[in-house]
């Protein structure tokens, strides 16, 4: 019983190293989305409800948001990476799907701030 794995071939190599380039551009966006909400979350809490920055509780609740929001993240690079895979990418898609991740998790970052 042969339990070797194929080799790739030629015609998918391409598309596998499309698909790592799709994951690298995401990952620094990661960065950028990251600023931005730990930004915003900071501010709107201090104009807000400023006597959550001396709860304990709020401070984990922002640590699991922030862990919810990059496994949610990752929605964005892998539809990107389908959408390579099947040939339809375009930039002006990926950067619509990024904006509008961060438009999205803004709104709910800081719509949940405001009801803790």
């Amino acid at each position: 019983m042969n339990t070797s794995i194929p080799p790739i071939p030629e015609s998918q190599k391409s598309q596998k190293d499309d698909f790592g380039l799709v994951i690298l551009r995401w990952e620094s966006l990661r960065v950028f989305f990251n600023l931005f909400l730990v930004l915003v979350c900071l501010v709107f809490t201090a104009a807000v409800v400023p006597s959550n920055f001396s709860d304990p509780e709020f401070w984990i609740f922002l640590f699991l948001g922030a862990v919810l929001t990059n496994l949610l993240f990752l929605v964005g690079p892998a539809l990107d990476g389908y959408l390579t895979w099947y040939g339809v990418w375009t930039a002006p898609l990926a950067i619509l799907m990024f904006a509008a991740g961060t438009v999205l998790t803004t709104y709910l970052a800081v719509s949940w701030i405001g009801r803790y």
